[in-house]
């Protein structure tokens, strides 16, 4: 009692970059996909993490993402998909990357998500 406890910090591939949907159906503004997944058995907190991508836009994050959980998140504003290959980063409140991605233009098909190997 009255030692204050941190949560234990996030490492490199506790959260993962698990799919991307960069051409839905129809309109892509909106639609574009990303999913994460927590590999750990705690929530995470998002506030303060982004996603960035390849032309050096970001994207802020909000939420909580529950242990073992899995959540998709629409790509919106500074960080559009390119259907023509792109490279996503998810960055920790630290400046930490956390998960680094990549898909090229021959992976993007019209309404298929991008599935990253692990």
């Amino acid at each position: 009692p009255g030692t204050p406890t941190n949560p234990p910090s996030v490492a490199a591939g506790d959260v993962l970059i698990l799919a991307a949907l960069p051409d839905p159906v129809g309109a892509d503004r909106g639609h574009e996909l990303i999913t994460l997944l927590n590999t750990t058995s705690s929530a995470i907190d998002l506030a303060g993490w982004t996603v960035a991508d390849g032309g050096g836009g970001r994207m802020p994050l909000r939420g909580t993402l529950a242990g073992a959980g899995v959540t998709q998140i629409p790509a919106a504003g500074a960080i559009p998909l390119n259907n023509q290959g792109d490279t996503l980063l998810l960055v920790n409140p630290a400046g930490a990357t956390i998960d680094q991605v990549a898909y090229k233009a021959d992976e993007v098909r019209t309404g298929r998500t991008i599935c990253f190997g692990r």
